[in-house]
């Protein structure tokens, strides 16, 4: 009699189970509740301590510099050069990320969030294109990638230069 009474119990906890609603699964990139971030470096220190110097990495390494001596062609060559410009473009494609948490979108100062997200996307997905050349090792692809990254950085400043608030922050 246990025997049955606990196969019943098993079985009705089963049964249960599958019948119930599945749990919720987040798809990719969803944010389920509210995580709070340290956003106390500010969009202005993120472009001087992080985006600008990843970026200055990024843009330098492949050039083509003309001189009275003749033409220099710059390009990374090594494994250790190829790595130091991908990792930057990691850099900068990830602070696209950043320039988006709350807190840090300027939500109070913009009018238009949905704009300023797509311009901080803009520039990640210019910078994923430069990582997808430094993988295959293609300067020419890396060239035209930084140039892309360079053009989303001044589309974002051309509309949201950041200029000093009353209080004396940018």
């Amino acid at each position: 009699m246990r025997t049955i009474t606990m196969a019943a119990v098993l079985a009705s906890c089963l049964l249960q189970a599958a019948c119930g609603k599945p749990a919720p699964v987040a798809s990719p990139g969803t944010v389920t509740g509210a995580i709070p971030f340290d956003t106390s470096v500010d969009t202005r220190q993120l472009m001087s301590w992080m985006i600008d110097p990843s970026s200055k990495v990024v843009f330098g390494a492949v050039a083509s510099i003309v001189t009275d001596k003749g033409e220099e062609n710059v390009q990374p060559r090594t494994d250790e050069e190829w790595n130091t410009v991908r990792n930057n473009a990691v850099t900068v494609l990830e602070a696209g990320n950043l320039l988006m948490i709350e807190g840090r979108s300027r939500n109070s100062q913009i009018q238009d969030v949905a704009d300023w997200n797509a311009k901080a996307r803009a520039m990640s997905a210019a910078a994923r294109t430069a990582i997808e050349a430094t993988e295959v090792k293609d300067p020419e692809a890396l060239f035209a990638a930084s140039g892309d990254i360079y053009q989303a950085c001044t589309d974002c400043h051309a509309k949201y230069i950041f200029t000093p608030t009353p209080d004396g922050k940018r």
